[in-house]
């Protein structure tokens, strides 16, 4: 099954699609927001487009529970579900991310590393093992003025 994020109802929220059905359309998940999304082997995480946090949805249920407050809509790509934690960008000042660990046994958080050049458009991505994270580094942003002919 693939879930992905989509604005095709008016507001953002999360879809799924199978993909051994070469026909299916894509089926709503959630009913209240939903930018992106992972699925683990028994829960569909997933970020609002517009509310601080992480949540989960259990299968079958279509209740969603809450488990993060501190992850930002700006950081709605910086998150992976891996081995028993969520690994996510935390701003405690929008100048100074972090990279941490949120152990979901314990309900702990450690902070693994700052990352001070880390921009909101950076995507974040955690090996299976956990042992190693990757993170885009945008060195820098371009923008062209092109003139338009006005109509006569």
């Amino acid at each position: 099954m693939l879930y992905f994020g989509s604005t095709r109802s008016g507001g953002w929220q999360i879809w799924s699609l199978s993909a051994d059905d070469r026909g299916a359309l894509p089926t709503q998940v959630t009913a209240y927001g939903g930018r992106a999304a992972q699925m683990t082997e028994d829960s569909l995480w997933y970020v609002k487009a517009e509310v601080p946090g992480l949540w989960r949805m259990r299968p079958g249920t279509g209740e969603e529970e809450r488990i993060l407050r501190d992850l930002q809509p700006v950081d709605w790509n910086n998150w992976q579900v891996v081995d028993g934690a969520v690994y996510y960008v935390r701003r405690p000042r929008p100048s100074a991310p972090e990279l941490v660990r949120y152990d979901l046994a314990t309900a702990s958080r450690q902070v693994l590393a700052p990352l001070p050049d880390l921009l909101h458009k950076s995507g974040l991505w955690i090996s299976p093992d956990g042992r190693h994270a990757w993170y885009t580094d945008i060195e820098s942003t371009e923008a062209d003025i092109i003139l338009v002919p006005a109509a006569e």
